[in-house]
């Protein structure tokens, strides 16, 4: 376990554990956002929706007193300390791509995974009398639908050999612990501590590399197999980060409203949209193209004040010298001039 968590903090720059665990459990503001597209943390949203605040509060102190995260103002960084156990503890075992979690729902796919595996395999043999893994009707009918409108044939051979490809590129040791978790025809499938003890690791690292598998494979079939593809989309998660609410305010800042007339005909407040905004801000670089939101004698004000690292500033400092712009435009220069120093260029984000 705190590997796990040390993995997200470096020793370079100060980072907010909050902003981490907000993430994770899905929940996004503008201030969420920031932060965390400035600690490159983006693509963690939503990977772990049930964390429970308690937990993780603890387990971040517990790592504070062992000597490996070290507090400031600004956050939390990694110490020399930290970084000497997480060299002595990589594992390899981890969520390769964190921003599938906010992408494919990852309480349906996995199960919905496991029943095609099972079904696939059952029709291989020709058995049609045999209890389905999962009695959720949804996923059972997505099951049936599918297989009324293919060759049931040719789909099993196309299903069986796309598992069989994404398996061979994976590490021998991961396809096997991810393969013994899976049931089909007379193979009911090993529990995590089964397969555990068979590959050596702990039931938490079996758990881990089958979610992360399982992910993977997910995006496999969408960008590999445009036959298989139709298994995933009903899983897809739409509008990821942005919402529709937001993506409305922005619709209507793009044909020209201003901030005041889009919250009289959205009927919401100021606030809201500008909390809009700034999420549009952070997730499209090309928001302010035109330098039209912060007004030239704003920038003038702004480069009198903020000099050196964008990431560093903070509106208090103006505050406390009375000088009056306005919180948002101030934020959306600071992201302008992050963007210009190479800030969020290799993030992924879905805002589709």
């Amino acid at each position: 376990m705190e590997e796990k968590w040390l993995r997200y903090f470096d020793q370079q720059q100060a980072r907010r554990p909050a902003v981490l665990r907000q993430l994770m459990l899905g929940k996004i503001t503008s201030s969420v956002a920031f932060w965390a597209w400035t600690y490159d943390w983006l693509k963690y949203y939503y990977l772990n929706p049930h964390l429970k605040k308690e937990i993780f509060d603890q387990e971040i102190k517990n790592l504070q007193k062992k000597g490996y995260l070290s507090e400031g103002e600004a956050g939390m960084v990694l110490t020399d300390q930290g970084q000497a156990f997480l060299a002595a503890t990589q594992t390899g075992i981890c969520i390769q791509k964190p921003e599938l979690f906010g992408r494919i729902n990852m309480k349906l796919w996995p199960e919905a995974l496991a029943l095609w595996v099972q079904v696939c395999s059952e029709l291989s043999y020709s058995n049609s009398h045999y209890r389905v893994l999962s009695q959720r009707i949804f996923l059972q009918n997505q099951v049936k639908m599918v297989l009324q409108q293919v060759d049931k044939a040719q789909f099993v051979v196309d299903f069986s050999q796309a598992l069989d490809a994404f398996l061979a590129q994976e590490k021998p040791q991961a396809a096997l612990a991810f393969a013994l978790l899976l049931a089909g025809h007379q193979q009911t499938g090993f529990t995590q501590t089964q397969v555990a003890k068979k590959v050596g690791w702990t039931p938490k690292q079996v758990e881990v590399n089958y979610l992360d598998m399982v992910s993977r494979l997910g995006e496999y079939f969408l960008q590999a197999n445009d036959k298989l593809k139709c298994l995933v989309e009903p899983y897809l998660r739409r509008n990821v980060l942005f919402s529709e609410p937001a993506q409305e305010s922005y619709r209507l800042f793009l044909k020209g409203y201003s901030r005041q007339k889009i919250a009289q005909l959205r009927g919401v407040k100021i606030s809201t949209v500008n909390d809009h905004l700034l999420l549009a801000a952070i997730l499209y670089p090309d928001f302010d193209r035109k330098q039209a939101f912060v007004q030239a004698a704003d920038r003038e004000i702004l480069r009198q004040y903020y000099h050196g690292s964008p990431e560093k500033w903070r509106y208090k400092d103006m505050q406390q010298k009375r000088v009056d712009v306005e919180f948002i435009k101030f934020r959306i220069y600071q992201i302008q001039k992050m963007r210009e120093v190479g800030y969020g260029q290799t993030t992924t984000i879905f805002t589709n």
